[in-house]
């Protein structure tokens, strides 16, 4: 049986993938950088800006994102290492993002498409 912290990651990963997964890039991004700047103030009440931009972006939709996110990694940010393994979960998900966007891309080329189309 897996401990209580191990599942709690795996959930977090999940949701990650998922948004990502739902997500525009420019949600993403603005979603993934709003994590790390809490995730780097160790998970306590943070306070942000957004340009007119991003509040265009920041739907209540991605609202809802960020927030089921914030409550999943809690308790990943609360252990010991938590801060730093985040940012790696978020380090990996983007990483998938880009690996997935060159793949499609090639499958684009190389099957004549147009991928500005």
């Amino acid at each position: 049986m897996a401990d209580g912290s191990t599942e709690a990651r795996k959930e977090l990963t999940r949701r990650l993938d998922r948004m990502r997964s739902e997500m525009t890039a420019t949600e993403w991004d603005l979603s993934a950088g709003l994590l790390r700047m809490w995730a780097v103030h160790g998970g306590g009440r943070i306070q942000f800006r957004l340009e007119a931009e991003d509040r265009r972006v920041f739907t209540p939709a991605v609202q809802a994102a960020v927030l089921e996110a914030w409550e999943l990694a809690r308790p990943v940010v609360k252990e010991s290492g938590g801060v730093a393994e985040l940012l790696l979960l978020l380090d990996q998900v983007a990483g998938e993002a880009e690996r997935d966007a060159a793949a499609l891309e090639g499958i684009a080329q190389v099957s004549g498409m147009d991928g500005d189309a």
